[in-house]
């Protein structure tokens, strides 16, 4: 609610110079818990936004930086991002930006990401549409076997 209000409050270009720039500096600099938050923040900040290449800069930007980070911090911080982003946005808005590395994640070579990653496959599941996108369930599917064959404890 309060990010709606500073939404209003600053002008498209100053949330775009500003907040958005801050919110990522807070999601990479500071704890799990802050950097949760400003992830929150900044997806409601998108959410309000109608600058679609702010939104889609931002969102490719969360991909690379978080979703393909070398850090499985980072990592394990984009898989709860997607959780927030199949929440407040679109199926198609998912699919166009965040679906390809959630499923990346999935397959990740730490324990504890793969283990976060599980909770994404039924929200992804619930999103897809079929039948146009039967090639997704498809490896979703294939995802869900691969993680029950895991043989990492904490994953099963």
């Amino acid at each position: 609610e309060a990010i709606g209000l500073a939404a209003r409050a600053f002008s498209p270009s100053q949330v775009q110079e500003t907040l958005v720039p801050a919110l990522l500096k807070s999601m990479a600099q500071a704890s799990y818990r802050v950097s949760l938050a400003a992830g929150h923040a900044l997806l409601a900040l998108l959410r309000l936004s109608r600058n679609p290449q702010l939104r889609a800069d931002t969102c490719h930007k969360l991909t690379r930086d978080w979703g393909r980070s070398p850090s499985f911090g980072k990592r394990m911080l984009y898989c709860e991002l997607c959780l927030a982003v199949l929440r407040h946005f679109s199926r198609n808005f998912f699919k166009v930006f965040f679906i390809d590395t959630a499923l990346e994640v999935i397959k990740d070579e730490v324990p504890n990401v793969r283990c976060r990653a599980c909770c994404l496959l039924p929200v992804i599941k619930r999103s897809l549409k079929l039948p146009f996108d039967a090639s997704l369930l498809e490896i979703v599917i294939n995802s869900m076997i691969r993680l029950l064959k895991d043989q990492d404890p904490d994953v099963v």
